[in-house]
């Protein structure tokens, strides 16, 4: 075996033995051969295009992982593998030497679309054995040593005026019990347990368990357990028909859809008690830090329950695996809400859950400059020794409150954390895996996600809220960085520091890509902060658009391609009909004149002749100047050009200014996107290259374990977006360009949870357990999770109603009613107002007191907005209606409360999240953002909702400009073609998905932001996902079998004109499924969403 290989030279030659293996394949000689195409759909990492995927075996799994985890995202084009090939067979270098063993060649008639294959072995037995030695420990980062006894400093801060920015000294005493640094023995211990082929939880046994936990001499109010799981299972379905038992296959990703508050927490419950008497141990995934500690609580009291009935030989725990880096910010949080009241009168649950969230730093004993560090930001892994290089750890970790969780965590037999740490959590100490060793010493691994942490310790994880799960994939696939700053050092900057200290070769590979993203982002702040370009400058005509002007000079996002519609009705306006949709060949042209190759395509494309008018090749030229200026300011000259190309076309002076402009700033964000993607994959390749420069520049260019372990997504490039701050300060240099980019295929990293992502980040597969009320629904981008459901509860109680509510403004008589969304905010202010008063004498006053005879518990109601200073203002117009006799709450954020007390009227009292499943204790009706309730939200009298009413006042916001939501949205519609695609080629499958992404982004980019004008499959997505969070909002007001009314008043969502209605475009999206998705929707939603069908008329056959 050739040892002078790097590490993506074996991923590809073994990348080769798989092709042949999963596609064999012949010459005409008979000599085994291996496609490059094949080669180019293993770096993909869409392992589900291939039809065998769900019955290969356990070493093909393994090897399958292993291998793709290596290949760089670049090699999913065919020319770029071809490329790579022929340097490792040494085509390429003077020298000729053949890298491969002369196990592979190119045939010699000349053949370019595979490779000859003389393995000595089976190719997977090939490809596994030259892989293998990748991914010991040893070729992971190792966790810093621990400081020992003597002085050290801290990273730099700032100490004040006085003192400025520098390092803090302290010494730590030595004592009997530390007269040495602690070794690796002191880090957290993670077992990896074994695979279980099949986890099986009989109807029987889990109904045993729920007996035991429902023993009416238990003190702790669970007598509801066994009713509730009993009748859950009860109703519970699977394709068979009846459940008899929960079947979880190994590597499996398995839903259960069944509707809010019927049950599915408990039945959690149950099942990790389960678990533990069976001595396995469960993860599982929540949505928040709230319903961790919860959930903590709940599990932690059932273990200590069945301990007592000694049905455990000795104790079980359970512990929440949290970030320690917002905990302190959380312990205040529970402080405030409990200040009026004195700790020893705190009741139990807040006592407990402050200790989980609290601690204090043992290092400002011994600095001398006291609070350096704000909570959160302690000096635990930036410890250094003078006159040293590196850093150590602080000795005082594992007896830390900080990261006692993590070692809880490692001993628990359950183990809960949170969404948004699951998907980006790292574990910041270091940690020794399965007894790792070096010189017979304990060996730590630096840089562990927590996602690694729950797989290779738990047989089963749970996921609860799954489709949130994948929406906080896809929010983390957004990452945030400062390109260029005129006040500090940028993400460039630093990469460019660290990439001096690695081996000449590695510098190399990033020099080119890394200089000229630094210098075009630099050149474009300068341009910016110097007022020579704007980055969003205002429309060129408001006379059509005026409502989707959203272009503030240099506020807000830019994407390269986002202004493309009105670059292109003033630069060819003799071409088209600036009222129809803008013709494919007028962007052609217009991407013909960006320097370099477009980045929407990857093939040449024809040039297509340009229209009279204009000097076009003068214009491509200047332009291909400006972003290539070797050494020159072009910047006004290139401008001046531009304009003299353009003034036949473009005879006003001030719409051709601002022409310029924006054509001007398209090439530049166009040229600095391209860089950058090539910056992140290239710097993917010092990712074997164990030195503190090679992780940082992985730090700072990934950051989410998805984006990490699915960098090429259905797109096949990343999605940049654009931002500058700081602008028009002229009394201090602030200006900085942002970027947001969005990397990674988050569908496949949740569709494949248990198996190809598992094996990726822990070398191992696990069942997996989705649970939901809303995770399959089609046409939801973010919330559609592409995974069977395994079982489900039908739901055929009719327990909600929809209903149209118009609110009129009393002082027109007959008027029209109220509306709120697509209003310029300075006018939504004072409509929420009128709405207030209005909602409150004309429905909630009559409504509420009828409830208040009829149900006097659920004599509550809740009112929707999209944000916290809509439902102030919303509160404030309710506070001056005529006969208020209601108690009116308002949920505010609590860093909001001091400015908005001066304004909050007499009789609404202002809550913060903490207080909320409270409420019925205090108020009556609740004004709250969508966002904030729709999921987890329980305001329960014993198990029965405490809420009968549900009103969106606001339609949900409806926007296809988050770079996230676009994100989720094309890379969902490259899923959907993917999946369905009908023929046997799973790269042709995937160059089809990649075609109708980029038509979807196109289609994006195009559309005009205004939901009313948009395209309809837009109005679909967008409406399809308002549709899961309204079943999720009814859901706070279904717990415990309740009935529950959905009142639509904004006026915004009940309108049909230009299409905006809410129901015009649920008949658009009903006739859009197929007949087995509505089949599947009846199946799943049963009467939730008949009831939405008949809101929107519509003619149906569900039942």
């Amino acid at each position: 075996m050739s040892s002078g290989r790097s590490p993506e030279q074996d991923a590809l030659l073994a990348a080769f033995a798989l092709a042949s293996h999963f596609f064999p394949a012949t010459s005409d000689d008979g000599t085994p051969i291996a496609s490059f195409r094949h080669v180019a759909l293993l770096a993909e990492r869409k392992p589900w295009s291939l039809k065998q995927w769900d019955q290969l075996t356990a070493d093909e799994y393994r090897v399958f992982a292993r291998v793709v985890r290596k290949l760089p995202s670049s090699y999913t084009s065919v020319d770029a593998v071809r490329v790579a090939f022929r340097a490792i067979l040494g085509d390429d270098s003077e020298h000729s030497v053949d890298l491969t063993d002369g196990l592979f060649a190119l045939p010699s008639d000349g053949t370019t679309g595979h490779v000859l294959c003389y393995l000595p072995e089976p190719p997977l037995d090939y490809a596994g054995s030259i892989i293998r030695r990748h991914y010991t420990m040893g070729k992971r980062p190792r966790a810093l040593e621990f400081a020992g006894p003597g002085h050290y400093t801290t990273r730099v801060a700032y100490l004040g005026k006085d003192l400025g920015r520098a390092a803090v000294g302290l010494t730590f005493p030595s004592a009997p019990d530390f007269d040495e640094a602690p070794g690796h023995d002191a880090l957290p211990r993670i077992v990896t347990v074994a695979e279980t082929p099949e986890l099986s939880f009989s109807k029987k046994e889990i109904l045993e368990v729920a007996e035991l936990l429902s023993r009416p001499e238990r003190k702790a109010g669970t007598k509801y357990i066994r009713r509730t799981v009993k009748k859950f299972l009860k109703k519970l379905r699977c394709p068979g028909g009846k459940v008899k038992a929960l079947e979880l296959m190994n590597g499996s990703f398995q839903i259960l859809n069944a509707p809010t508050g019927s049950g599915k927490t408990v039945l959690v419950r149950v099942l990790a008690a389960l678990m533990a008497k069976r001595d396995l141990r469960l993860g599982i995934v929540v949505p928040d830090v709230k319903a961790t500690l919860k959930m903590k609580r709940d599990i932690g009291s059932d273990l200590d329950w069945l301990y007592q009935l000694e049905e455990f030989p000795e104790p079980k725990t359970c512990a929440a695996l949290m970030s320690p880096a917002k905990r302190h910010e959380r312990a205040l949080e529970y402080g405030a809400l409990m200040k009026d009241t004195p700790i020893e009168q705190w009741d139990g649950k807040n006592l407990e859950d402050l200790a989980e969230v609290g601690y204090a730093c043992a290092q400002k004993a011994y600095m001398t400059v006291q609070d350096p560090f704000p909570a959160g930001e302690e000096n635990c892994l930036t410890l250094s020794k003078p006159g040293e290089s590196g850093t150590y750890a602080c000795p005082f970790i594992p007896v830390c409150d900080k990261f006692r969780p993590l070692y809880e965590a490692t001993r628990a037999s359950v183990i809960i954390t949170n969404h948004m740490n699951f998907v980006e959590g790292t574990l910041r100490t270091g940690v020794v895996f399965d007894g790792d060793s070096f010189q017979n010493k304990p060996r730590g691994t630096r840089g562990a996600s927590v996602f690694e942490a729950m797989a290779r310790m738990c047989h089963l994880l749970v996921v609860d809220e799954v489709d949130a799960l994948q929406l906080s994939a896809i929010k983390g696939c957004a990452k945030e960085a400062v390109l260029a700053s005129l006040m500090r050092k940028s993400l460039l900057d630093i990469v460019d520091d660290d990439r001096r200290n690695l081996p000449p070769h590695l510098r190399e590979l990033l020099t080119n890509s890394l200089s000229h993203a630094r210098l075009t982002a630099e050149n474009l702040l300068l341009w910016l902060a110097n007022k020579q370009l704007i980055l969003n400058p205002p429309a060129l005509s408001k006379a059509r658009d005026d409502k989707d002007d959203a272009y503030r000079d240099n506020k807000g996002w830019r994407t390269a391609t986002s202004r493309d519609r009105e670059i292109i009705n003033y630069l060819f306006p003799d071409d088209h009909d600036v009222d129809e949709p803008i013709p494919d060949e007028l962007f052609t042209l217009l991407n013909q004149l960006m320097p370099g190759k477009d980045s929407d395509e990857d093939q040449p494309v024809e040039l297509l002749p340009m229209p009279e008018g204009a000097d076009w090749e003068r214009l491509a030229d200047q332009l291909y100047d400006l972003v290539s200026p070797r050494g020159r300011h072009n910047l006004l000259p290139v401008k001046q050009a531009m304009h003299q190309s353009i003034e036949e076309t473009v005879t006003e002076d001030t719409v051709r200014a601002r022409l310029v402009n924006l054509i001007t700033v398209r090439a530049i964000l166009l040229e600095l996107g391209q860089a950058l993607s090539l910056l992140r994959e290239q710097a993917q390749k010092v990712q074997d290259h164990d030195s503190a420069a090679a992780r940082d520049i992985l730090a700072m260019t990934y950051r989410s374990t998805v984006s990490k372990l699915y960098p090429t997504g259905m797109l096949g490039r990343d999605i940049h977006g654009y931002q500058v701050t700081g602008i028009g300060d002229d009394s201090k240099p602030t200006a900085e360009l942002r970027e947001s980019a969005t990397i990674g295929d988050p569908h496949t990293f949740i569709s494949e949870l248990g198996r190809l992502t598992s094996l990726m980040e822990a070398g191992v597969r696990r069942p997996v357990l989705g649970l939901s009320a809303t995770a399959f629904f089609p046409h939801a981008s973010g919330e559609h999770v592409h995974a069977p459901v395994a079982w489900w509860m039908p739901d055929v109680k009719e327990s909600i109603r929809a209903n149209r509510l118009p609110v009129t403004n009393s002082d027109v008589p007959g008027g029209e009613g109220i509306q709120i969304a697509g209003l310029y905010d300075e006018h939504k202010l004072s409509a929420l107002r009128e709405m207030g008063q209005a909602i409150y004498e004309q429905q909630l006053r009559g409504r509420l007191d009828w409830l208040a005879r009829n149900d006097p518990d659920r004599a509550r109601c809740i009112l929707q907005v999209n944000g916290y200073k809509q439902g102030l203002y919303l509160a404030i117009g309710m506070a001056q209606a005529e006969g208020m006799t209601h108690r009116v709450c308002v949920l505010l954020r609590r860093e909001d409360l001091a400015e908005y007390r001066n304004i909050l009227p007499k009789g609404v009292r202002a809550i913060v999240a903490e207080e909320l499943e409270d409420f019925h204790e205090f108020g009556d009706i609740l004004i709250a953002p969508m966002a904030r309730i729709a999921r987890g939200l329980n305001i329960v009298v014993e198990t029965r909702s405490a809420i009968s009413d549900v009103y969106l006042c606001v339609r949900p916001v409806l926007s296809i400009e988050d770079p996230a939501w676009m994100h989720g949205s094309v890379n969902a519609c490259g899923q959907r073609v993917a999946r369905s695609f009908s023929g046997d080629d799973p790269y042709e499958a995937i160059e089809h998905a990649r075609t109708a992404s980029r038509e979807h982004l196109v289609k994006i980019l195009r559309s005009p932001t205004r939901f009313s004008s948009m395209h309809q499959d837009l109005q679909m997505e967008l409406i399809s996902s308002m549709l899961v969070e309204l079943i999720q909002l009814a859901g706070r007001a279904r717990r415990g079998d309740t009935d529950m009314d959905l009142f639509v008043v904004d006026q915004a969502a009940l309108g049909t004109k230009y299409t905006t209605g809410l129901a015009e475009v649920i008949r658009l999206i009903y006739d859009a499924w197929s007949p087995e998705e509505r089949e599947m929707m009846n199946r799943l939603y049963g009467r939730a969403i008949i009831e939405f069908l008949r809101y929107a008329e519509v003619s149906h056959s569900f039942s």
